[in-house]
C-alpha cells in the first residue's frame, strides 16, 4: 500500500491507497496516529459502505472493530489511542470479506469476533505486535485478501455491486422496476439481494447518494440550495431540507454553519 499526497487535515489523517488487489473492493484506508481522546469526533454519514476499524490502545492492548452501513449519521467521540485505522469498503463489498448478509450488520458496530468467531484474534495479535503501520497494513491486507478469496462472491452479490455503481452514478432515480429489468431479473430478486450484499434497499441507497452529493458541496460559500438540490438528484430544496434532516438530523443550512471541531470520518 502506497500513501498518495492529501492537503494536510486535523490530527494528520493519512489517506492510504490500497493495492490493486485490495483495491478492488476497498475504497480508501484512513491511518492516524496518536487520537488525543474525546476531544476527537467520530462522523459517520450515511453512504452504503461497510468499514473495519483496528485501534491500538497501547500498553499491548487493541481490538478490531466493524461497522454496517448507517441509514442516519453518527456522532461520537473516540477515545485515546496510539494508533487507529479505518478501512472502508466500497459499497456492496464487503460481504467476502464478513462473510455474513451485509444488513445484519446495518447500524452497528461490534467486535471483529463477533463476525470471524476465533480467527479474528490472530490478526489482532499480528496487528499489535508491531508499532510499525507499514507491517501492521501488510498483515491486516493479507487477512483481507485471504478471507474474501476464501468466501468469493456470489451472482446475486456481484448483481447487487452492478446495481450501485449504476444508482450512484445517476443523478436521477431509476425506478426500481426498470432497473431490475435493465439488470435482466426481478424486482423482488435485486432487492433482496441488494438488501444482502449492501445492507440497506436500492430506494434507501439513492437516498444515500443523494445525500453524498450536498455533503460533498455543503461547506461551498455561496450555495444556491434550490440548485444544488436539483444538481443532486431532488425535486426542490424541500425535498432536500426534508431528506437531509431524516439522514443527519439537522438541515443543511445548519450543518455547513457547525463550528469546525476535530473529526475523522470512519
Amino acid at each position: 500500500m502506497a500513501a498518495r499526497h492529501i492537503a494536510p487535515v486535523t490530527y494528520a489523517v493519512e489517506i492510504i491507497q490500497a493495492s490493486p488487489a485490495l483495491g478492488a473492493f476497498v475504497d480508501e484506508i484512513r491511518v492516524l496516529r496518536h487520537v488525543p481522546g474525546p476531544a476527537m469526533r467520530v462522523e459517520r454519514f450515511p453512504d452504503g459502505s461497510a468499514s473495519l476499524l483496528f485501534r491500538a490502545l497501547g500498553a499491548g492492548r487493541g481490538d478490531v472493530s466493524v461497522a454496517g452501513p448507517r441509514t442516519r449519521a453518527l456522532f461520537k467521540n473516540a477515545p485515546p489511542s496510539e494508533l487507529a485505522i479505518a478501512v472502508q469498503f466500497k459499497p456492496g463489498s464487503a460481504l467476502p470479506v464478513f462473510g455474513i448478509p451485509v444488513n445484519e450488520l446495518t447500524d452497528r458496530i461490534v467486535r471483529l469476533e463477533a463476525v470471524w468467531g476465533d480467527a479474528a484474534q490472530p490478526l489482532l495479535d499480528a496487528m499489535l505486535e508491531t508499532s510499525d503501520t507499514k507491517t501492521i497494513l501488510r498483515a491486516l491486507e493479507a487477512a483481507l485478501l485471504a478471507r474474501s478469496r476464501r468466501t468469493g462472491e456470489s451472482t446475486s452479490a456481484t448483481l447487487a455491486r452492478r446495481a450501485a455503481r449504476l444508482i450512484a452514478d445517476r443523478v436521477q432515480s431509476t425506478p426500481m422496476n426498470d432497473l431490475a429489468a435493465e439488470l435482466g431479473v426481478t424486482a423482488r430478486h435485486l432487492r433482496r439481494a441488494f438488501v444482502e450484499t449492501v445492507g440497506v434497499g436500492p430506494k434507501e441507497f439513492a437516498r444515500m447518494m443523494r445525500l453524498q452529493r450536498v455533503l460533498r458541496v455543503a461547506d461551498t460559500p455561496n450555495r444556491s440550495w434550490s440548485a444544488l438540490a436539483v444538481e443532486a438528484g431532488y425535486y426542490d430544496q424541500a425535498h432536500l431540507i426534508g431528506e437531509f434532516r431524516a439522514l443527519v438530523g439537522t438541515t443543511p443550512a445548519a450543518f455547513s454553519k457547525r463550528e469546525p471541531a476535530p473529526s475523522l470520518r470512519w
